[in-house]
């Protein structure tokens, strides 16, 4: 089976606007250090308004990685199974190996050669380090909205920039070009086409990061910035962007900006400004390359475009098909994910599911990875799908759990996922005030706001009979019961420490299945489990389920579940979950999460987090912000109590405006 996905290399055109290499003046970025941008200063929005570019330097160990990419792209495309190829009219021919980063990981690019080692190992540490610079630059563009962003078609909203970027997909290029002297006047035709590569267009994602292009020599020996590169300035002129090896990596915006941010800013925030900008690849030698590296992020894929009533997924894959239609009918189609009156081409870079795998959840799915084949399903009378556990088809580019598999030839495309009775729950009815009061309970000496009026923790902490630590703790949920958990971080750290993570459990019934979810006539059970260290679906590690670990001489029952039409709780005691022990004297990296929609076990949204506790003073620090919290945790002590007391609490200054569900599997 061989599949073609488009990445959706989407851009705006302008217009045939040539750049004019002699004729244009020069530009020179503004610079912000990596580590400047955590000083709360209105640089990058300054630049951002003003220019819609701006060059972040002095990234950690970068130039190591940005280098070692360079120098070994070329040799790599050249053998990669991955690589497409583009001819442009100006004679320059593009190499292109395209991957993507999305909410469940970065996939990966199997070239299958070892002309790639070398490749591999540098592009997986480099893009590494564009997805921490990425998010940095998300969480510091702090921009004023005066209603979200985005919606889903379920009524979740993305209220910041920094929601958008998290649940986007990031459609990552490594492009090489060769644009040999006699190549672009070999003919008629090529002497005739326009002097841009690319002509000036505007990007149709939120914004691109990207490493300048470097001409490199075919043995990676010899390295310098490559020109060629323009912007359209603010007043209207043409000016060659000049780069230099001081810039690790370009923020750029795109028109997504003038798609649903610039709308919805507050007066006080100012215009972002989308960049329209061209190509003009320089002649060079025979033994040259220029080198480039971009990532563009994207809104969710299950957003609603504002302009029209289809999700932005949806509206990418009626562009792509547009651009292969005839002008007259794809006119219309083209223009309805640009702002303005712009028409959107895609660029048809495209990759490649090799015949024993399908485009399934954002990546390739090789099917000996999940023990089918096209053979078993068409013996069977059954096709092969990229399906999830309910036996419903997808079409790839969703978030959740989802996978090859055999399904009925007459199987239904996939439909949300069944809710909770109660669900929505009545908000006018389940206010702050009253989840104030739920949360609190004057039997604990510690409190800690995990998310501000989503999550709070209480705890005492005592010893059993034998001495071991014992943590008597109540996790409470502004929201309804799909389920509630509490464990300790992974030491490994992936996935905000979810992987391999243990945890305590709550759930509203039993007997779970992938196809009908949780039997909800068993009634809330509390157990302990170990989260797999590779997938994070239930369905791959509930089996790992055990009884919580009881003290010796406890007076309280181990696990507690105290469910509302408007909220949920957890007590539990215990001494430890599946075997680790609580640091009686120190400190735990722990996480917690929750769904509030339905009993699938499927998604938590922004729904969690992942926390320090130092249990003997009960200080408090949140390891991963949370996506609606703009304040980190702080201890300070509770109303009426002196500094010094044992008691401590985190203050709750506001309300959380909305909740990002339904965009990644448990937990």
């Amino acid at each position: 089976m061989m599949l073609l996905v488009a990445l959706h290399s989407l851009v705006l055109l302008i217009g045939a606007h040539a750049a004019n290499e002699g004729a244009a003046r020069t530009f020179h970025p503004r610079r912000l250090s990596l580590e400047s941008l955590s000083q709360q200063d209105n640089d990058l929005l300054d630049a951002l308004s003003v220019d819609g570019i701006v060059s972040i330097t002095n990234v950690p160990n970068f130039d190591n990685y940005k280098n070692a990419v360079m120098q070994t792209m070329h040799t790599c495309a050249l053998a990669s199974k991955e690589t497409k190829i583009h001819q442009f009219s100006d004679g320059t021919r593009r190499l292109t190996m395209a991957s993507h980063t999305v909410l469940n990981g970065m996939q990966p690019l199997k070239h299958e050669s070892d002309e790639c080692r070398e490749f591999e190992t540098a592009s997986d540490e480099y893009r590494r380090s564009v997805s921490l610079v990425t998010q940095e630059l998300a969480n510091r563009m702090a921009v004023v909205t005066k209603e979200p962003l985005l919606r889903t078609a379920s009524g979740y909203t993305f209220d910041t920039l920094r929601e958008v970027v998290q649940a986007g997909e990031h459609l990552e290029h490594f492009h090489s070009y060769q644009k040999l002297a006699e190549s672009s006047s070999s003919s008629s035709a090529n002497a005739a086409a326009a002097t841009a590569t690319i002509d000036l267009h505007t990007d149709q994602g939120l914004f691109i990061v990207f490493s300048p292009g470097r001409i490199t020599s075919l043995d990676g020996a010899d390295s310098v910035p490559s020109s060629g590169f323009f912007i359209e300035t603010p007043d209207g002129s043409i000016a060659q962007v000049e780069f230099d090896d001081e810039d690790d990596l370009i923020i750029m915006l795109g028109d997504g900006v003038n798609q649903y941010v610039n709308p919805k800013l507050s007066e006080s925030s100012p215009q972002l400004r989308a960049v329209p900008h061209s190509l003009v690849v320089p002649d060079h030698d025979a033994n040259q390359v220029r080198v480039w590296y971009g990532r563009m992020v994207l809104a969710p894929a299950d957003a609603i475009y504002p302009a029209h009533d289809v999700t932005f997924g949806n509206l990418r894959n009626r562009m792509i098909d547009a651009s292969y239609a005839s002008e007259i009918e794809s006119q219309s189609t083209l223009s309805l994910g640009c702002s303005g009156s712009r028409i959107a081409r895609e660029l048809t870079d495209q990759v490649t599911c090799g015949a024993n795998a399908l485009y399934c959840w954002h990546q390739c799915m090789d099917f000996d990875d999940y023990n089918v084949t096209e053979d078993d399903c068409t013996s069977r009378d059954l096709q092969l799908q990229c399906i999830n556990p309910r036996l419903q088809i997808s079409n790839g580019t969703l978030h959740g759990d989802y996978y090859p598999g055999c399904v009925a030839k007459d199987a239904e495309m996939e439909t949300p996922i069944p809710k909770l009775d109660s669900y929505p729950r009545d908000d006018d009815a389940c206010t702050t005030k009253d989840f104030l009061a739920f949360s609190t309970d004057s039997d604990y000496n510690h409190t800690a706001v995990l998310l501000e009026n989503v999550s709070v923790l209480q705890w005492n902490v005592r010893q059993d009979s034998s001495g071991e630590m014992v943590l008597d703790a109540r996790l409470s949920f502004n929201g309804l019961f799909g389920f509630l958990g509490l464990g300790f971080a992974s030491s490994f750290g992936e996935l905000h420490g979810m992987l391999g993570a243990k945890v305590l459990l709550a759930r509203p019934g039993d007997n779970y299945t992938g196809y009908s979810g949780l039997d909800l006539s068993g009634g809330p059970n509390v157990h302990e489990f170990q989260i797999d260290s590779e997938q994070t679906p239930f369905r791959v590690w509930m089996t790992s389920e055990s009884e919580i670990a009881a003290p010796s001489g406890s007076e309280f029952s181990s696990s507690i579940v105290n469910s509302s039409d408007c909220f949920t709780s957890m007590k539990i005691v215990t001494s430890s979950i599946k075997g680790q022990a609580f640091n009686s004297s120190g400190t735990d990296e722990m996480l917690w999460a929750a769904n509030g929609q339905d009993y699938y076990m499927m998604y938590h949204g922004a729904n969690r987090g992942r926390f320090s506790l130092h249990w003997p003073t009960g200080e408090v620090e949140l390891l991963s912000k949370p996506p609606f919290s703009e304040e980190s945790a702080s201890t300070v002590p509770p109303s009426g109590e002196e500094s010094g007391s044992q008691q401590s609490q985190l203050s709750v200054s506001g309300l959380v405006a909305a909740m990002l569900l339904g965009l990644v599997a448990i937990a």
